[in-house]
């Protein structure tokens, strides 16, 4: 995807089914930052975009996913390097590539999501994709939603 490549959208996902027994579990484990995403079909892609065609229904099974981005301080505690441009011990990681991302989330006990998976996420129960705003107010109303949604 487009925007995974400056930028590390930092989440991040369990390796196993196992860890999907309960959030109390989750908690003690401590990946209490993460948001349970349930079974079911959603739509993939768009019929808007000719590199999103065809639009259709896809089935994923249940998954975690992180519920904020790696800041720079967390990314940084496991990888002992900052290699963002835009500085700042709160602000998200950017600046990684696929491989440290991969690397970030392997030490950390969970893994990079499929485009599946990212997508379901990202998409929210919605056909268009958060984030995807074409004008600045647009962009701007998306960037207050993610932030809202807890």
């Amino acid at each position: 995807m487009k925007l995974l490549t400056f930028f590390f959208i930092a989440y991040c996902f369990l390796f196993s089914k196992d860890a999907l027994q309960g959030s109390s579990a989750l908690e003690k484990s401590g990946f209490s930052g993460m948001v349970l995403v349930s079974e079911g079909f959603y739509t993939s892609g768009s019929n808007e975009y000719n590199d999103e065609r065809p639009r259709r229904e896809i089935y994923l099974d249940t998954f975690y996913i992180d519920k904020f981005e790696v800041t720079q301080k967390e990314f940084k505690k496991i990888m002992k390097v900052n290699p963002s441009e835009f500085r700042g011990e709160s602000l998200p990681v950017d600046r990684v590539n696929w491989y440290q991302a991969r690397d970030y989330c392997n030490k950390s006990g969970k893994r990079l999501p499929t485009e599946a998976e990212w997508e379901k996420s990202a998409r929210f129960g919605s056909y268009r994709m958060l984030g995807t705003g074409t004008t600045l107010v647009e962009k701007l109303i998306l960037w207050e939603k993610r932030n809202l949604i807890s």
